[in-house]
This record gives structure tokens, C-alpha cells and sequence, in this order.
């Protein structure tokens, strides 16, 4: 190499090397910069996050945060609540990022509520611990716990009681952050309710006690509607009133009192009266929600039988008629025997195009089930709109009879259509009984209630009527067959009753996505696509394999 160009190549890597320490100084001067602010901005965040409460939830339903709705309830409370929570520290593993979530959720609440909640974390630790979560109405439940090489079992508390000056209201177990939202806000309105909330009224007809006088009379007791529906009675009454009504003295229903009143399958029939009377009621703006069966389960057999049930003879007038048929659908729920899903069609579940999500209690509705369910047909009247509200798949069909045999078998669908379970019905309508007399009692030893002030109505205010046919699907024995049926029938209340304050949190953590019922032209489709897919699969990638083997260059 020529020595002169040595000097310069020094000179060169010199300021190559003075290039490099400034480029690195000047990384090192900016990072330090944005570490300072960074810091900075950590210490304003965390200060204000102390002042001002903000959760990111990504979830679909947002069931780690509270919503609007919460919201706007507990900033309107006059009277402090405080929610005691009895966690044991013996909780297993499984359970510890549940209790950890409830825990985030509630004292989302005391933040939000302006000091109107306050969050009281017991101390399992402490010797009154017990006594307290018992006398509260917590009591203490079994873990289960399963390590790599053990078994065992803790006995614990995991539940939250909600106070205030003059009652108690308890989840008894808090296991996961599912509809935790709406357990806890029906509780806190329960608790911060006034004496004058709503009522809603049920009623139905029951077959009349034998007289015991009669030698092969068999005595019936009193029957009670309410006490098939405990479930509902109790979830409801944590926002409203809940009584049965009695048409029996004639004594008309208070829609002021009364916003709604559900008729619930009547299994005897209606009198005359019984008939004026819910005819003058929905004349006076009442809201009248029906649920029918004019089959009905017999105890010792799987079968369905006719009811006496005349309630088509007061549905015919805002021309609704439910029919004496039980309907099947290949979009059903099935029924789990230990470990098995046994198909059965006659537990008809409605999903997707089935609901009408236009009407606002069913828009957050993704499925419900109906049990043994009989169709509905309508004849309009003039004036009248009827909007359906559920319908079956274009796969259901319908079987008919004195006595139906709903056992477990082979189904063989036959004329499957499109059937609609529920009606909406509003307008205006004249009364049935215009122009006729009202109605004597049915039972002439009571006295007429229904005073010269109470004034026969022969032309109403709007109708708002929703029939469904099927009451099942609320009832103690069947609710639990989709955990969405007392969502639809709630919602359906609130909507109803003008008082929607808990329709938009109730769904919030129940999720039912069933799989969309195929008809058999997809399935064909698809059996098809499944078939030739392999074959076709298998043949592309030997074609690849044997070119790029051809491409290749050889090793030899």
C-alpha cells in the first residue's frame, strides 16, 4: 500500500469513531429525556388515577365493568349501602382470580357511587368472622381441590351481603363475575326501593275444590300459581310487588297499582266475569302478558293432555288464537343424561332469525327455549298491529291429539314450516262487552266488589297484549333449560311496566350461541364438500411434492 494514503485512512477512522461516541451520546441524551418523562408522566398517572376511577374492558358484554345503567341507579341512591364481603383465605386456586374480579367489580361500585356505597372487606382472619357471615345469611360452603398426586377438601365462605339501616339482601356464593353486575344492582334497588313500587299481578283459574260433602269426592288443596313460579317471584320482587290476583269478588284490577298483570296457562275455565274484568283492565291501559298451554304434562306418563283452559274465547277478540298442538323443531335444546345429549325436538329453541331484536327487551336476547310449545295463529283486527316476537325454524313441524306421546323416539318431521310461538298485539280496540251487561259472579256467595264509581269502559286506551304458548319455560321445574328464559320474560316486564332500568345488564355474562340448525339441502352441501375435500387435498399436495422434487437439483 502507498504511504500516502496511510495518514488519510487514520484521519478517516478517527472521525468515523468521533461520528459513532456523538450518535451514541445523543441516543444516550434522548433516551435519558424520554426516561425523565417518563417517569414523570407515571407519577401524574398514577396520581390521577387515584382521583379519577377508569377500567379499559375489552370484553364483548363488558362484564368487567359496570354500565350506564349501574351507573345512573347508584347516583341517584338517597340512602348509603355498604356491601360486606366474606372471602375465606382458604379459597383454592381455581377460584382465586374470580374472587379477585369480584373484588374489582364492587369497588368499581363504591367508587362511582359518591360515597353512597361503601366496600367492607371482612377480615377472615378475625374471630367474628364466622358468626357474622352466618347470621347474615352466608353459609359456609365446600371446596374441592385437586393437586398432582391429592384430593382435598376446605370448607370456606366466598358470598357478599348488601346493608343498609332497615334490611339485608345476600348472594350466598359469588363463584365467578357472570351476571354479577345484575345480582348486584337488583339488590342494592330491592334495598333502596319505596314502599310504593310497582306490582306486578298474576293470575290464573285452578279447578274448584271438590265439596266434602260428597262421598268420592277427592279434596284438592288451594293452588297457588306463584308457588310453581318461586324462581321468577323472587327475582322480580327485588324490583317490584309481586301478587296473585283474585277476580273471584269482581273487584277490578288497578292499572296504577297493577302496570302488568301475566295470566299464567289457566287449567280450568274462565268465567264471564273473569273475562270482563281482564277485558276492562287492558281497556284501561293495562299491559296483559299471557302465557298458555292448552296441553299439559301429566305426573306418571310422558304424555300431554287437554286442559280446560277457554282462555281463546277472551284472545279471540284482539284476534289471537293459540292452537291444541304441541310443536317440534330440529333447532332444540337437548336434554344431558350424564354424559349423553339426547336429541329431542319438543324442547324448541329459538335463536337467531327466531327473534324479533327490533323490539328492545329481545335485543340482547341470543337464545330461549320452549317447552312443549303450542303455535299461535292470528286473525286481524281492524286497528290492531301484531308483531312476532318468536318464531321456530322453517324446520319445525307440529303433531296433534286427545293424548300425545312425547316420549323418547324416532322423529319423523313432515310439512316443516315456520311456526310463530309469541304475538305483540297494540292498538285500539272497542271493548268485547260493549253494549252487554257486566257479567254476574261466578261464585254467588261473594259479594260484588265492583262499586257504581267503577265504571264499565266500552273503548280503550292502546293495547299492549303479548301472548306466548307455552308457560313452561319459566316454571320451577323447566327455567333452568336455557339460563335466557327469565332474561326474555324479565326484560318483557320491565319493557312492559315502562321500567327498564335493569332490561340492558340483566343478559350481561349469559352466553347461549347454539349452533344455526341446518336444512338438508346444506347438509348435503357440505357432506359433499367434506367427501371430496380429502382426495382433493391429499392429490395437490403430491402434485407439489412430486415438482419440487422435479426442480431440484440433484446431489449426485
Amino acid at each position: 500500500m502507498n504511504k500516502k494514503y496511510i495518514p488519510n485512512i487514520k484521519v478517516l477512522f478517527s472521525k468515523i469513531k468521533n461520528f459513532e461516541f456523538k450518535k451514541i451520546l445523543n441516543i444516550f441524551n434522548n433516551n435519558k429525556t424520554i426516561l425523565v418523562f417518563t417517569i414523570i408522566g407515571l407519577v401524574v398517572l398514577n396520581y390521577l388515577s387515584l382521583k379519577y376511577f377508569v377500567r379499559l374492558d375489552t370484553t364483548d358484554s363488558q362484564n368487567f365493568s359496570i354500565s350506564q345503567t349501574t351507573k345512573d341507579i347508584i347516583s341517584e341512591l338517597e340512602n348509603d349501602v355498604t356491601i360486606e364481603v366474606y372471602f375465606s383465605d382458604n379459597i383454592p386456586p381455581n377460584l382465586t382470580e374470580a374472587r379477585q374480579n369480584v373484588l374489582d367489580l364492587l369497588e368499581e361500585y363504591a367508587k362511582t357511587s359518591n360515597g353512597k356505597i361503601i366496600l367492607d372487606l371482612k377480615d377472615p382472619q378475625s374471630s367474628d368472622f364466622e358468626t357474622n357471615a352466618q347470621t347474615k345469611g352466608i353459609q359456609q360452603i365446600q371446596f374441592s381441590e385437586y393437586g398432582q398426586d391429592k384430593f382435598s377438601v376446605a370448607q370456606g365462605y366466598l358470598g357478599v351481603a348488601f346493608v343498609n339501616d332497615s334490611a339485608t339482601e345476600v348472594i350466598p356464593v359469588v363463584a365467578s363475575i357472570d351476571n354479577l353486575e345484575y345480582e348486584t344492582t337488583s339488590r342494592i334497588l330491592k334495598l333502596t326501593a319505596s314502599d310504593d313500587k310497582k306490582k306486578i299481578g298474576f293470575f290464573s283459574k285452578f279447578p274448584a275444590p271438590e265439596s266434602p260433602e260428597s262421598e268420592s269426592a277427592v279434596p284438592i288443596q288451594e293452588q297457588s300459581i306463584l308457588s310453581t313460579l318461586t324462581t321468577i317471584e323472587e327475582i322480580l320482587g327485588r324490583q317490584y310487588g309481586v301478587e296473585e290476583i283474585d277476580l273471584s269478588s269482581g273487584k277490578p284490577i288497578n292499572v296504577e297499582e297493577f302496570p302488568v298483570v301475566v295470566v299464567v296457562a289457566p287449567s280450568a275455565p274462565l268465567g264471564d266475569r273473569d273475562k270482563f274484568e281482564l277485558d276492562q283492565y287492558v281497556m284501561k291501559g293495562g299491559s296483559l302478558l299471557v302465557l298458555e298451554d292448552l296441553l299439559k304434562l301429566e305426573m306418571n306418563a310422558p304424555v300431554l293432555s287437554k286442559t280446560e283452559s277457554n282462555l281463546n274465547t277472551f284472545l279471540e277478540h284482539y284476534g289471537i288464537t293459540v292452537e291444541t298442538k304441541v310443536l317440534l323443531d330440529e333447532s332444540f335444546t337437548p336434554i344431558i343424561s350424564g354424559f349423553d345429549q339426547i336429541a329431542y325436538p319438543y324442547w324448541v329453541l329459538a335463536t337467531d332469525d327466531g327473534i324479533n331484536r327490533e323490539i328492545p327487551p329481545l335485543n340482547t336476547l341470543q337464545a330461549s327455549t320452549f317447552l312443549w310449545t303450542n303455535p299461535i295463529t292470528k286473525n286481524e283486527k281492524e286497528n290492531l298491529d301484531y308483531t312476532e316476537l318468536i318464531t321456530t325454524t322453517n324446520l319445525a313441524w307440529e303433531e296433534s291429539g286427545e293424548v300425545i306421546n312425547i316420549d323418547f323416539k324416532e322423529f319423523s318431521p313432515s310439512d316443516q314450516k315456520k311456526y310463530t310461538i309469541s304475538y305483540l298485539v297494540e292498538g285500539q280496540i272497542d271493548s268485547a262487552f260493549k253494549d252487554k251487561d257486566i257479567p254476574a259472579l261466578t261464585d254467588t256467595t261473594k259479594s260484588d266488589e265492583r262499586t257504581e264509581e267503577d265504571q264499565k269502559i266500552d273503548s280503550g286506551e292502546s293495547l299492549r297484549l303479548v301472548v306466548f304458548g307455552d308457560s313452561d319455560f319459566i316454571s320451577d321445574s323447566f327455567i333452568n333449560a336455557n339460563e335466557q328464559n327469565p332474561v326474555l320474560f324479565l326484560n318483557l316486564i320491565d319493557w312492559m311496566a315502562n321500567s327498564n332500568d335493569l332490561s340492558s345488564i340483566r343478559a350481561k355474562g349469559v352466553t347461549t350461541r347454539p349452533l344455526e340448525a341446518l336444512d338438508n339441502e346444506d347438509k348435503n352441501i357440505y357432506k359433499a364438500v367434506n367427501s371430496a375435500s380429502i382426495p382433493v387435498i391429499v392429490t395437490l399436495a403430491g402434485i407439489t411434492y412430486l415438482r419440487r422434487r422435479k426442480n431440484s437439483p440433484s446431489k449426485i
